[in-house]
């Protein structure tokens, strides 16, 4: 269960009786999103996946239950994880990692791991086409994996319109445009997508639909503004190695 107070949010794994009555916080800490907690066989263990914030690596953490007890294993390229699942043997887990903390944004491929418990190494199973977010093993030992081909186009509709149906298309297609911003004429928008091949800036003409790629890097460009007099944006860019903000041209340029 999450809990948010005034100093932020606040994480806890809750374990309780299946009527929910002998409740009692196992593990808890502060500025940390995790999900997907799950029992090992033997019900002496928790395992769960945890992260400090969105579009952040994450780590696959084990407590165990008869002290609280944890160990915290980092993703293996510091990427983001799906839940984590025990593969009967007691000592491992089964995880898949996105290439890179944008792999959901970005509609990127994943990889199959299985983490070793009495080493602290993941071993590669192989690589996926879809990142899958979710998976599970089946009690014959089979993995079952989720699979999802996103789609995420702009509208553009009234403030005072009754509901989305007086909406106008912006974009189609297959890609993930998303985080879209008026330029100060509220004749153009600026975008993120994935419609190049990378997380990019676009920018679409709000009367033709005429639309250019404003960023090109093979790094992830996105989360963008137009300044207040429209000739230059500001956006968020991992090209550096860290995300940070840039600053050019409304072209793209300087």
């Amino acid at each position: 269960a999450g809990i948010t107070d005034t100093s932020g949010t606040r994480a806890q794994v809750v374990i309780a009786k299946s009527d929910g009555t002998d409740a009692h916080v196992l593990w808890s800490r502060e500025s940390v999103v995790i999900a997907s907690p799950r029992w090992s066989s033997d019900g002496k263990r928790v395992a769960f996946v945890s992260s400090s914030g969105q579009n952040s690596s994450n780590a696959i953490v084990v407590v165990r239950v008869a002290d609280g007890a944890e160990r915290e294993y980092p993703s293996p390229t510091a990427a983001v994880l799906s839940n984590a699942v025990w593969d009967g043997t007691g000592d491992g887990l089964i995880v898949s990692e996105g290439v890179g903390i944008t792999a959901i944004q970005r509609g990127a491929p994943g990889r199959l791991f299985r983490l070793d418990l009495r080493s602290g190494k993941y071993q590669a199973l192989g690589w996926l086409e879809d990142f899958p977010t979710t998976l599970d093993v089946l009690p014959d030992g089979r993995l079952v994996l989720s699979s999802g081909l996103a789609r995420q186009n702009l509208r553009e509709v009234s403030l005072d319109a009754r509901d989305l149906r007086a909406s106008r298309l912006i974009t189609s297609g297959m890609a993930r445009d998303r985080q879209p911003v008026y330029s100060p004429d509220g004749k153009s928008i600026l975008f993120s997508s994935n419609r190049g091949g990378t997380l990019d800036l676009w920018e679409v003409s709000v009367e033709t639909g005429e639309m250019h790629r404003v960023t090109d890097d093979p790094a992830d460009d996105w989360d963008p503004e137009y300044t207040p007099d429209g000739e230059s944006i500001v956006w968020c860019s991992g090209r550096s190695g860290a995300f940070e903000i840039w600053t050019a041209r409304r072209d793209g340029s300087a």
